[in-house]
């Protein structure tokens, strides 16, 4: 087990989390942070912790926050490949990172089609899947090489769209760097 994913999950966790649940994250993230290489370097794992932390309130939920009239707003965004009704409330936020609008779904079935889920949209709530879906979204977009050129901030706006929570982003990342140079000090 990576020391620093096996230290850096308890440390970004919310506090109520239990220790059982944090365990199912690490057990979770391991094998897809190896598969797309955010395992290669420390920048990457704590460039990664710390947005995922952030973007599940410290592992807390997989699903996006809200009710039925805050998903509506998503409908008819073409720009999220909702063309569908009811794309908005059947495609909100999921994962690790939140990946959401029906376009982000059809990738993800393409890059596993052996998962189904088009007609499960709800598989991204579970921490084996969400794992897969976000750590290969955070590879194809680039974003291992910008968490080894220390480019954090670039990394929030493509995951984002913007730099909602940066303040909570960067405070994460710098405490999973302290804890990176603490191991390998060790």
């Amino acid at each position: 087990m990576n020391p620093l994913l096996a230290r850096g999950v308890p440390l970004m966790a919310h506090p109520k989390l239990s220790r059982a649940k944090i365990n199912e994250h690490i057990e979770a993230l391991e094998p897809a942070f190896e598969q797309f290489e955010l395992i290669k370097t420390p920048d990457r794992i704590c460039a990664g912790l710390a947005q995922f932390a952030h973007e599940t309130g410290g592992f807390k939920w997989l699903k996006e926050l809200g009710g039925l009239s805050y998903f509506r707003k998503y409908e008819g965004r073409k720009d999220l490949g909702n063309i569908y009704s009811g794309d908005g409330l059947r495609f909100p936020g999921r994962g690790y990172i939140m990946q959401t609008g029906r376009s982000n779904y059809e990738q993800i079935q393409r890059w596993f089609p052996d998962i189904p889920l088009m007609e499960q949209p709800e598989l991204a709530e579970q921490p084996q899947y969400a794992a897969l879906f976000s750590c290969r979204w955070w590879q194809s977009r680039g974003l291992n090489e910008l968490a080894d050129a220390g480019k954090f901030q670039t990394i929030t706006r493509r995951i984002n769209g913007g730099f909602n929570g940066l303040a909570d982003r960067v405070q994460r990342y710098k405490h999973l760097k302290a804890l990176a140079e603490e191991i390998a000090r060790q």
